[in-house]
């Protein structure tokens, strides 16, 4: 896309290359125009994307997550979205995702998911982000041995 790839991390060091240039955090809210998170969910990263760190930010950016839900919170994100401190999103992960958690969601969160979903700057997928040919082949595979398995029946191979 002819841009210019910036990546902070808090423990790595000497990574750059051809594809990305390491920064630092200072640079990151002053540079960036696009955010794609890929951290793992800790206590740490838990909630990291709040309204005090979109406050750090320069200038709007655009907002990727494909990482975990719970990095960054709903709340937060709808709210900075209305005030345009994040100009749009894409979700590929959402802080409400498990099926049990919707069961007990509070009023607050359904207002905040129901604003997200209206939002025509928005972009929500259904965890697929990692996904290719290979894993979908990898997983169909899997499944289909378990099954199998579970028949009692002997390995078929693919047909490719």
């Amino acid at each position: 896309f002819e841009c210019k790839v910036i990546a902070y991390d808090k423990y790595k060091t000497s990574y750059s290359d051809k594809f990305a240039t390491q920064c630092s955090l200072e640079e990151l809210f002053s540079q960036t125009d696009i955010l794609s998170l890929h951290v793992p969910l800790t206590g740490e990263t838990n909630n990291m994307i709040n309204a005090d760190f979109i406050g750090k930010f320069s200038h709007p950016f655009y907002l990727l997550n494909t990482s975990r839900g719970k990095v960054v919170s709903l709340h937060d994100l709808v709210r900075a979205m209305q005030e345009k401190k994040i100009l749009g999103c894409g979700l590929d992960v959402l802080e409400i995702e498990n099926f049990n958690q919707q069961i007990n969601i509070t009023p607050s969160q359904k207002q905040d998911m129901q604003q997200l979903y209206n939002m025509k700057n928005t972009v929500i997928t259904p965890h697929v982000a990692g996904w290719t040919v290979e894993s979908y082949y990898k997983l169909a595979s899997f499944l289909a041995d378990k099954i199998i398995e579970v028949l009692g029946a002997s390995r078929c191979e693919p047909h490719l």
